[in-house]
């Protein structure tokens, strides 16, 4: 479903004339993070604002401790490992990131995205 949602979003931030490479490769990595650590059910929403664009995906949660961000590799610390590289790479593309565990259990990733013109 990730490849779905990535087509959706990417069409979407076209229309809105908005550089899509970037936030087509941070929903790409948001979505596939949720349906593998947080179950088959996800929310995604985009929000366009004047000089920004956030990317917001929450999962169902799961009982895994959430990474931090300010400590976590950089994608090619270990360039033998097959996962670990998605949040990084979501990290460096983004102005801004967060990961929230929410009180009813889910978690929310939220990217926001300054726009390139």
């Amino acid at each position: 479903m990730a490849h779905l949602v990535r087509r959706w979003a990417t069409a979407l931030l076209g229309d809105w004339d908005v550089a899509t490479d970037e936030a087509g490769v941070v929903l790409g990595e948001l979505t596939a993070n949720a349906v593998a650590h947080g179950g088959q059910r996800m929310t995604v929403r985009v929000h366009r604002h004047r000089d920004t664009t956030e990317i917001e995906v929450t999962d169902t949660g799961s009982d895994q401790v959430l990474p931090d961000l300010l400590v976590q590799g950089r994608p090619d610390d270990d360039t033998d490992a097959l996962h670990g590289r998605g949040l990084p790479i979501v990290r460096c593309l983004s102005y801004q990131m967060s990961l929230t565990r929410l009180p009813d259990g889910s978690t929310r990733a939220l990217a926001i995205l300054k726009d390139a013109r």
